[in-house]
């Protein structure tokens, strides 16, 4: 609905799009790996804590490779409606590009700012997302130390709750933070985690082969 409103308002100017990489492409190749990996899609660490909870594990790689494709979709989409809307400059400087950019739709005296729309699916959105970390992380709190998980939820509450008053008090302090985050702590879950994951899945595997070869082995 919000695309067709952005179409029919005449906000969208394709020209905004060119020219296309005019630095080259080591900016998007460097922004990619600092930052776009991370976050959102080095957040899939979160799902993984979700795996034992699930009733069929086989249908977990078609359902994850969807969500990836979609949800890259949709973010391809809005960068590139900020940018023909807005504009690179403003983009950039904005706070909440999607919320100005939905703010230039006005069609005649009776669609006006229909960005309350995209207001409510923000909040929503980081709703779930606040919640499904919320989750995980009361999850792992209790498998690390031997907890049922619902013994740890007002802990973690209190512990969040605590955190969101101390280390960002203000909006520009919480962008900051989350920016030095992506540096420096998002790589470890992004890359650091994984790759050692996978090696010791590599060798638990192969000592069970062995192991089993062992056992068939005729004596």
């Amino acid at each position: 609905m919000g695309n067709t409103l952005l179409i029919l308002s005449g906000s969208i100017r394709l020209k905004e799009l060119k020219p296309v990489m005019s630095q080259g492409f080591k900016p998007v190749l460097r922004s990619a790996i600092r930052e776009r990996l991370a976050n959102p899609y080095g957040e899939m660490i979160c799902f993984m804590m979700f795996i034992p909870c699930v009733h069929k594990p086989s249908q977990m790689t078609r359902a994850g490779y969807g969500g990836i494709l979609a949800g890259g979709i949709v973010l391809i989409e809005v960068a590139i409606l900020n940018v023909t809307v807005l504009g690179t400059a403003i983009t950039e400087c904005s706070i909440f590009p999607l919320l100005s950019t939905f703010a230039n739709v006005q069609l005649s005296e009776y669609v006006q700012r229909p960005d309350v729309i995209v207001l409510m699916s923000v909040i929503i959105g980081d709703f779930f997302k606040v919640a499904l970390f919320f989750y995980a992380a009361a999850i792992a709190i209790s498998d690390i130390f031997g907890l049922p998980y619902r013994k740890t939820l007002l802990s973690c509450g209190v512990i969040v709750l605590l955190w969101s008053q101390i280390e960002t008090p203000s909006l520009s302090e919480h962008f900051e933070f989350g920016r030095q985050s992506l540096i420096y702590i998002h790589p470890l879950f992004v890359y650091i985690f994984p790759v050692l994951f996978f090696l010791l899945a590599l060798v638990r595997r192969s000592r069970v082969r062995r192991g089993n070869s062992q056992k068939t082995r005729p004596s």
